[in-house]
């Protein structure tokens, strides 16, 4: 059987090409990012309407001490058309403070109610997802059933 000289090397190379960003997560990054809670969730309308445009804010606090950088911040869920693109510019939260994400969508799926899924991506710590609950009604509030 011939052996491949190389084909050691290359197999080391990829073990430290995986063990390597693991390894970029320090515990005190984690612990900081484990101090980021959603706070506030606010939607504009409170009840979304067949082809209302409204808003999603999230509020997220920082209540640890030291600043959490964020990669990325989205919302996203299958059924609901987000008009707003996701958070991509790198920022961070200080220990202590709060920053708001708002994103804007259309109502444009079935009565009912669904649970868009906020997102932050840390730059050094895993991530945080959160459940936004959202109802979509084809009511508007100024009709009326009538029952005869």
């Amino acid at each position: 059987m011939k052996s491949y000289p190389y084909f050691h090397i290359l197999v080391f190379i990829a073990l430290v090409a995986m063990i390597i960003p693991a390894a970029a997560i320090s515990p005190e990054s984690e612990a900081a990012a484990a101090q980021v809670t959603v706070t506030d969730i606010n939607l504009d309308p409170q009840v979304f309407m067949e082809d209302d445009t409204g808003t999603i804010s999230v509020e997220v606090t920082n209540n640890g001490v030291s600043g959490v950088a964020i990669r990325r911040a989205t919302l996203h869920d299958e059924d609901i058309i987000m008009l707003s693109n996701p958070y991509d510019t790198a920022t961070s939260v200080g220990g202590g403070n709060s920053l708001k994400f708002i994103f804007t969508v259309r109502a444009d799926v079935p009565e009912g109610i669904y649970y868009p899924t906020f997102s932050i991506d840390f730059r050094d710590a895993g991530y945080l997802r959160y459940p936004v609950t959202v109802s979509y009604t084809h009511l508007r509030a100024h009709e009326t059933v009538l029952d005869l």
